[in-house]
């Protein structure tokens, strides 16, 4: 029994070395996810004759990273940015479109990018891309003999590597939105957080219902890639409050306005003196001259208080310091 197991490891550990060391190659090439770095470094043999690819790539040795778009529609392409660390050995890089079932079959190459020489880092610009499909980054040296010791990063990046949630909206108090995201399996599913206000967190077209401003999450799956994306959602109308003004007569931010309150009607605006003393009150919206009593406040930190006022929620004041410059 002692020794079955010992075979049974042993095979273990070499079916694991063999599938680490054919990772780079075309028939297993290192996947990449869109703004994710990976590091490659090794090289497996090729043979260009009769490829459109053959006058980018002299050598007889190549490695080959993959990645795939994602289902948005887009006439955009994707960067590619490597960082070579492979001495004083230039290497080349190109971008191609495979034949879908043969990622070997170096005949069937469709440039998607230029033949590009990287001695330390390049980021390369790929034409546009179709959507929900398998393009491979490949790369190689002029002389027949790769180097030894040679690594490199990749990362790849660009709209066909992510999803889009849609979109910002403002709804009152007690209101539902529509929210929706495109660009990831729809037959994986998605989840949206915070999932308390979702009505169906794993769907692709939600409708949610917060209590107050929130930004929503969602993420969705292309392959074994996971991608991000955010939507905000504005509860009530937004009310800006600027943290300072200079009052000096040069006409630039000149008064503290205060502005989104008649949405809000009947809300009142307290400001204080360093001391919590009151030296306003104002109903509604305002644009405060920086007087009291028809005299310059002095320059320094005041603190307001606005008592928000709506008729369909009980809403916390808003709270905060200003500085008065002159």
């Amino acid at each position: 029994m002692v020794n079955y197991l010992k075979e049974v490891t042993a095979f273990l550990a070499l079916f694991a070395i063999s599938q680490t060391a054919h990772t780079q190659s075309c028939d297993n090439p290192l996947s990449l996810c869109g703004g994710s770095g990976e590091i490659m470094g090794e090289f497996f043999a090729a043979d260009f004759t009769g490829s459109a690819v053959e006058p980018c790539f002299t050598g007889d040795s190549w490695a080959v990273a993959r990645f795939h778009t994602t289902y948005i529609n887009t006439t955009e392409g994707v960067s590619v940015h490597v960082q070579n660390s492979c001495g004083n050995h230039p290497m080349k890089v190109m971008v191609v479109l495979p034949d879908a079932l043969d990622f070997c079959d170096a005949t069937q190459f469709t440039a998607v990018s230029e033949c590009t020489t990287v001695a330390s880092s390049a980021s390369i610009i790929t034409d546009d891309l179709y959507s929900n499909t398998d393009y491979l980054v490949l790369f190689g040296f002029d002389s027949t003999t790769a180097p030894a010791d040679c690594t490199w990063s990749i990362e790849v990046s660009g709209t066909p590597l992510t999803i889009d949630a849609c979109c910002p909206t403002n709804i009152d108090y007690n209101e539902s939105a529509e929210l929706q995201v495109v660009g990831a399996d729809p037959n994986i599913g998605h989840q949206w957080e915070p999932s308390e206000f979702v009505d169906n967190p794993t769907a692709s077209t939600v409708q949610v219902s917060p209590d107050a401003t929130t930004m929503f999450t969602v993420s969705g799956f292309v392959e074994s890639c996971e991608y991000y994306d955010n939507v905000l959602v504005t509860v009530g109308a937004p009310i800006n409050v600027p943290n300072s003004f200079s009052p000096n007569g040069d006409m630039i931010n000149d008064t503290w306005d205060v502005t989104g309150l008649d949405y809000y009607q009947g809300s009142i605006i307290n400001l204080y003196d360093r001391w919590g003393q009151q030296i306003l009150r104002h109903v509604g919206n305002i644009s405060w001259d920086g007087t009291v009593s028809g005299k310059d406040a002095p320059i320094g930190t005041y603190y307001y208080v606005i008592e928000i006022n709506h008729l369909s929620a009980n809403l916390e004041p808003l709270t905060g310091n200003i500085a008065l410059i002159r």
